[in-house]
C-alpha cells in the first residue's frame, strides 16, 4: 500500500484538514441522533463554506447521512446472510444487481449486457468452427488446433469483457478463408481506436518437437507464437520465444494444453458441445467491473486510502482534543456522529481544495464511505487489541466491513 499511495496525500494536506476534523469531531461528534447531526452538521458546512447555497448544504447533510445509514444497512445485510451459509462473494452478486436497480441502472445494465453479449458471440463463433456449412459436425483430425485458437479469443475476450476493456481478440480472416501460409491467426484490437496491437501464430502439434518444427517452416516475423501449455517448457527452453496465453495489459486468455484441445474435439465431434457462460467469468473481475460503471476504481481506492492516512499523519505529533469522543464511540458503538463528523471534515476538505486527492466536487458519497470504513475498522481494532477477538478474525471482520462498503 505504501508503495501504491506513498505521494496521495501531504503532511501540509493533513494539517489542514486536522482543526476542522478537530472542530467537528468536537461538537457533530456528541449529536445523537440523525435529526440532531443534521442540524449541528449544518451549521458546521455554513461556517466553512459560505459560499454553498442552502439547497446544496441540505444536500451534502442528507447524502452524508443518508450514506453512513446505507453502508450500516449493507454490513447487517452481510452478516444476515453470513450467518446461513451465503458466501460474501453470493451476497456481493446478489447486492450488486439490487443497488443496480436503483442506481446507474443504465451503466451497470449496459455492462451486465456487454459480458452477456460477449457470451453469445464466443459460442456463436465456437459453433462456427465445430460445424460445417452444411451443418454437420466437422470431423477433421485436426479440428482441436481449430478449437484453440478459438479457446483463446473466446477466454481473453469474455476476461476482456468483465474487466471493461476496449481490447478484443479475433481469428483473422483472408478473403474468406480463415488460415493462408505464414498468415497470422490472432490479433487483439483495440475497438475503441480500431489498432491492432498484438499479433499470433497458434501451433498445436502432436508434441513439442512437431510444433518446433511447423514455427521453423514458416516465416512469422511480427507474430508471436502460441503453443500448448504442456509443450510451452521445453520449446521455449530451446530458445525460442513462445506463449501459452494470448495477452496485452492486464487481460490474458487461459492456458491450453494440447490433451485438453484434444479432449475439446473428441467431444465436440460426439456432438457434446460445451458452451461458456456466467460461470466461466471470475467474480473479482465481475465486482471490479461494476464498480468502473459507477466511479473511477483508483478514486475509490485513493480515497479509502486517504482516510486511514490523515489518520496516521494527524495523530503523529497532533494532540487530538476530541480523543474521548472518538474512543467512546469506538468502544460503546455509539458512533453515528463522529461517522458523520469525520464524513463532514472530509466534504469540507474536499470543497476548499485542501486534499488533492479527493479534488474538489467529489461526491459526498466517497466522504462517507471513507467514513464508515474507519470508524466500523478502529472498532475491530479495539477488541483485537483488548483481545475480545483474534487477529484473523479481526481481519476477516475489517474485510466485511470494506466488502460491504465499498
Amino acid at each position: 500500500m505504501d508503495g501504491i499511495y506513498n505521494d496521495i496525500l501531504s503532511e501540509d494536506e493533513a494539517r489542514q484538514v486536522t482543526p476542522i476534523m478537530q472542530d467537528l469531531l468536537e461538537t457533530v461528534g456528541h449529536a445523537e441522533n440523525t435529526e440532531e447531526i443534521s442540524s449541528v452538521l449544518s451549521d458546521k458546512f455554513r461556517t466553512y463554506l459560505p459560499d454553498k447555497s442552502e439547497e446544496e448544504i441540505s444536500g451534502y447533510v442528507r447524502t452524508i447521512t443518508d450514506t453512513l445509514q446505507s453502508n450500516s444497512d449493507r454490513l447487517a445485510s452481510l452478516d444476515a446472510a453470513k450467518q446461513h451459509g451465503t458466501s460474501r462473494e453470493a451476497w456481493f452478486a446478489d447486492s450488486t444487481m439490487k443497488v443496480a436497480s436503483q442506481y446507474g441502472v443504465d451503466r451497470t445494465l449496459s455492462y451486465y449486457a456487454k459480458l452477456s453479449e460477449t457470451i453469445q458471440q464466443s459460442n456463436e463463433q465456437m459453433y462456427n468452427v465445430i460445424m460445417t456449412n452444411s451443418g454437420s459436425v466437422n470431423m477433421n483430425p485436426n479440428l482441436d488446433g481449430l478449437m484453440a485458437e478459438q479457446h483463446h479469443v473466446q477466454s481473453f475476450n469474455m476476461d476482456a469483457a468483465a474487466k471493461g476493456s476496449n481490447l478484443r481478440a479475433e481469428i483473422v480472416s483472408h478473403d474468406g478463408e480463415a488460415y493462408t501460409k505464414n498468415g497470422v491467426d490472432i490479433v487483439i484490437r483495440d475497438v475503441k481506436k480500431n489498432k491492432i496491437v498484438k499479433r499470433y501464430q497458434a501451433k498445436y502439434y502432436k508434441d513439442s518437437n512437431a510444433t518446433e518444427l511447423a514455427l521453423k517452416h514458416g516465416d512469422y516475423r511480427g507474430q508471436q507464437a502460441l503453443v500448448p501449455k504442456d509443450q510451452l517448457e521445453e520449446i521455449t527452453s530451446n530458445g525460442r520465444k513462445a506463449t501459452d496465453v494470448i495477452s496485452c495489459d492486464n487481460i490474458k486468455s487461459e492456458p491450453l494444453s494440447k490433451t485438453e484441445a484434444k479432449q475439446m474435439q473428441e467431444s465436440a465431434q460426439k456432438g457434446e458441445i460445451q458452451q461458456v457462460s456466467f460461470d466461466d467469468y471470475k467474480m473479482k473481475d465481475l465486482a471490479k467491473g461494476v464498480g468502473k460503471q459507477a466511479v473511477s476504481a483508483a478514486m475509490m481506492g485513493a480515497a479509502i486510502t486517504t482516510g486511514f492516512v490523515i489518520a496516521e499523519k494527524v495523530v503523529k505529533g497532533e494532540e487530538i482534543t476530541a480523543d474521548e469522543i472518538i474512543e467512546t464511540a469506538v468502544i460503546t458503538g455509539a458512533d453515528a456522529g463522529v461517522k458523520a463528523a469525520v464524513s463532514g471534515s472530509l466534504v469540507i476538505a474536499s470543497e476548499k481544495g485542501m486534499l488533492s486527492v479527493i479534488p474538489k466536487g467529489t461526491p459526498a458519497e466517497f466522504a462517507a464511505t471513507v467514513a464508515f470504513i474507519a470508524v466500523e475498522n478502529a472498532k475491530v481494532l479495539v477488541k483485537v487489541a483488548n483481545g475480545e477477538m483474534s487477529a484473523t478474525a479481526g481481519l476477516s471482520r475489517m474485510m466485511d466491513v470494506t466488502f460491504s462498503a465499498v
